[in-house]
């Protein structure tokens, strides 16, 4: 499932509490249905003092960038309609504010980055907006937070499961099935503002299932597993 959002005062908003501005990572999915705005459609905002860093489409949903006090554009946008993975860490530890993003149809990365901003402490993370009148009119899904610096490779590895693959500096995790609801332990649910719905998500798993062996027949030259210790049932 996914939270659907389609007007200016719809979002997920979080306070990103304990979260300081040049230590975050959030990743999750998205898929736009069509421009909601005027200007720009926000994926998500991650905002301090004096600082902010979003992911957006522009009006003619031709571009695709990272803003990080300026405009980074990707070489390539999103398809309206087409689900999505993106990522954001605002410092990657070289004072470089770095996104990516990956259609769920091939392992492609697009990336964008750009300066990072005056350090503070994190006022407030939104999903589906800025805050504004700059809104996303589409779908969100699997949000995950980290108070971490996380890699490209291991923002890759997220992106095929719905459960967190990294659990160290874990803030949040809301799969946004049928609520906003923080999964991860701490507490951190998100709050939806205007009036969210829920519709289907993106192809995502949740990981591995269980490898169980069944009880063969028996052959010859063969070996019962029972005989052998295995409990098959």
């Amino acid at each position: 499932m996914a939270v659907r959002i389609d007007a200016d005062t719809d979002n997920l908003a979080w306070g990103g509490v304990g979260l300081v501005l040049d230590t975050v990572s959030v990743c999750g999915w998205a898929r736009l249905t069509s421009l909601g705005s005027t200007t720009y459609d926000t994926v998500v905002t991650v905002a301090g003092s004096g600082a902010m860093y979003l992911i957006n489409y522009n009006a003619t949903i031709t571009e695709f960038e990272l803003w990080a006090g300026a405009a980074s554009f990707f070489s390539a946008a999103p398809a309206a309609g087409d689900w999505f993975f993106w990522a954001l860490v605002t410092n990657d530890g070289a004072d470089v504010a770095r996104a990516i993003w990956s259609p769920a149809t091939s392992e492609t990365i697009y990336t964008a980055s750009g300066a990072t901003s005056a350090n503070s402490n994190v006022a407030s993370i939104y999903l589906g907006s800025n805050n504004s009148s700059e809104y996303w009119n589409g779908r969100v899904a699997h949000a995950k937070v980290w108070a971490a610096r996380l890699t490209q490779a291991e923002f890759m590895r997220e992106k095929w499961s719905a459960r967190p693959c990294r659990m160290a500096n874990l803030s949040s995790w809301s799969p946004l099935l049928v609520n906003a609801k923080d999964y991860s332990g701490n507490g951190r649910n998100w709050t939806e503002n205007g009036t969210l719905t829920y519709e289907d998500g993106p192809p995502v798993g949740w990981g591995a299932t269980p490898y169980v062996i069944r009880n063969p027949a028996a052959g010859p030259g063969g070996r019962n597993p029972v005989s052998m210790g295995f409990d098959l049932r």
